[in-house]
């Protein structure tokens, strides 16, 4: 089966098929970790749609030079039907040395992955939340191969400030990490996401990276929000409040699984693991037991997690 046969008419002549029409001559910067990403080709309306999505992550002017994604529009009969709802959002990947490429439902891209990130992306809507989430999938994924060239990790995961220093509790669906996120808020906790973390190396250790990307909880800025990660934990439900430890090689399994887009590339697989690797090593390791109606921390001999 060839890329995006499940959602594109015309699947091998892509991308080079799809040619580059902006929707617009307006540009914005979008500031993500390290980098500040510079979308082009964007239409008025589009802008304040993002700006309003991303808010103070945006840097009004001009922007900085960073990795520059091309925003262009595709007639949506290139697409076929999407599927009736409801329907699981998917991607199929095209993985190479130098490069990314993916199609979805009535969005795609490319991404180089030279000396200088470039990403090119196409969508069949400009307008309203499925144009947003468009590019903040694009913009995702840009995160994700970003922070794993520079030693670090995009995580599903919710991440919750506890003092001056983060826990992060890595999950997929149904794990637990939006009721997590809701009993820690309802206990004053600062919670920075409920599903997409971003995690960097430092000089002292390893830290969470603030991104405007989540489901009930998305982070509002400053940009430039980093907090030290302490731990690492995993989340099963219970009866009864209890932390336990976790073992590395678990950790390291969790990780795998929680880590998107790059988790599927063979090409890279090997830095993958070896940032993992490092991960686990620098930061505790916890198992964290609850009750769905909390509450957690005032529940926590303080520091145990």
């Amino acid at each position: 089966m060839s890329l995006a046969s499940r959602f594109l008419v015309d699947p091998g002549g892509f991308p080079a098929s799809f040619g580059w029409t902006p929707w617009g001559r307006r540009r914005l910067g979008i500031t993500l970790g390290d980098e500040t990403y510079l979308l082009e080709g964007l239409a008025a309306h589009q802008v304040d749609l993002l700006a309003s999505r991303f808010g103070a992550f945006c840097l009004g002017g001009d922007p900085r030079p960073g990795p520059v994604v091309r925003v262009s529009r595709v007639p949506e009969a290139a697409f076929l039907p999407p599927p009736a709802p409801p329907w699981v959002h998917t991607l199929d990947f095209d993985h190479r040395a130098e490069s990314t490429a993916w199609v979805g439902v009535r969005e795609a891209g490319f991404l180089h992955l030279g000396p200088r990130l470039e990403v090119s992306m196409w969508t069949a809507e400009g307008e309203g939340d499925m144009f947003g989430r468009a590019v903040e999938n694009v913009l995702r994924l840009a995160v994700a191969y970003s922070l794993l060239h520079a030693g670090g990790l995009l995580f599903h995961a919710a991440c919750v400030v506890d003092g001056d220093e983060a826990v992060v509790f890595p999950g997929l669906s149904g794990a637990g990490k939006s009721t997590t996120s809701r009993l820690s808020a309802a206990e004053g906790r600062m919670v920075l996401s409920d599903d997409i973390v971003g995690v960097t190396p430092g000089q002292a250790g390893f830290h969470v990276v603030a991104l405007p990307f989540g489901s009930e909880f998305r982070f509002a800025g400053p940009s430039g929000t980093r907090v030290p990660l302490r731990t690492l934990c995993t989340l099963e439900k219970a009866e009864a409040i209890e932390v336990a430890g976790l073992k590395p090689s678990a950790a390291v399994g969790l990780a795998l699984a929680c880590t998107p887009y790059v988790n599927h590339d063979p090409i890279r697989a090997d830095r993958l693991f070896e940032n993992i690797e490092r991960l686990v090593r620098a930061v505790r390791l916890r198992t964290l037991r609850f009750p769905r109606h909390g509450p957690i921390w005032s529940a926590l001999q303080q520091g145990v997690l």
